[in-house]
Formats: structure tokens, sequence, C-alpha cells
């Protein structure tokens, strides 16, 4: 799906509601729904550091043994020039021990990912928790 994204010029990716129909947007892939749709200009990852690596080798760009900005790549964009939109890179720090997070200053913007496929429901009262730390708005 994300290279039939990537191949629509960059104003004409947004359409969520297409998306969540064809159930192809979802708790596993939104981050890189967003990636595409170019909301996201900078991106700290604070992830658990008992799961798998979150940051496919097809995006990343390494620097050393770490990750410093995530890049998408179409291959149908190198088929047919006319539809490469030349996308952005976009810095991007993994912290891998959630303790250790600080940010220097405010956020834009936060998400918190609640799945049953991907954490306990144990796990649910953590959500609580974030919202102390962000401003929710509600539309």
């Amino acid at each position: 799906m994300l290279e039939t994204v990537l191949s629509l010029p960059p104003e004409r990716r947004a359409d969520i509601g297409r998306y969540c129909r064809e159930r192809v947007l979802d708790e596993a892939n939104y981050l890189l729904f967003a990636l595409a749709f170019r909301w996201i200009s900078a991106l700290s990852l604070v992830r658990n550091p008992r799961s798998r690596r979150d940051v496919p080798d097809r995006i990343a760009v390494r620097e050393g043994n770490g990750v410093r900005a995530l890049k998408l790549t179409s291959s149908v964009s190198k088929l047919l020039p006319r539809l490469d939109f030349r996308e952005p890179e976009v810095k991007c720090s993994v912290i891998s021990d959630p303790w250790a997070f600080r940010a220097a200053g405010p956020y834009a913007f936060a998400t918190l990912a609640v799945s049953p496929r991907y954490a306990p429901r144990e796990a649910d009262f953590i959500a609580e928790l974030f919202q102390e730390y962000v401003q929710i708005e509600q539309n």
C-alpha cells in the first residue's frame, strides 16, 4: 500500500477515509502513513527495549549503529521518474531506554499506540499516565 501512497502527489495522499475503508491503515503502520503524508518533520521514537527493532531497514538512514533519519522510497518512482516526488529525510532519534527520554522543548504532536496485537491488557493504564503529560485536543 505504501507504494500506492508514495506514487501520488503529496497533496493527494492523506485520504484517510479511503485507507480505513480498505482496511490498510492500522496500529501497525499508522506512522508510515504519517511519514508518507509528510506530516512529520522530526521523530523521537521512544521504544520498548525488549521489543524487536521498530525501524525497518528499508527506511532507516543509519549512522554508526544507530538511526539518524528515516527516508521513504518507492520502487514505482524508480521505474517512473514522473512519479518520484523526492521524499524528504525525516530526522529521527531512537530512544531505547524510556526512562532516559527528556524533551528539550514542547512537541507539536505525540502519539501512544495501544494495541492488543502489541501490548497486553495490563499495559492499558499507561494511556492514562500518558494523558497527564500531553494536552488533548478534541475536534
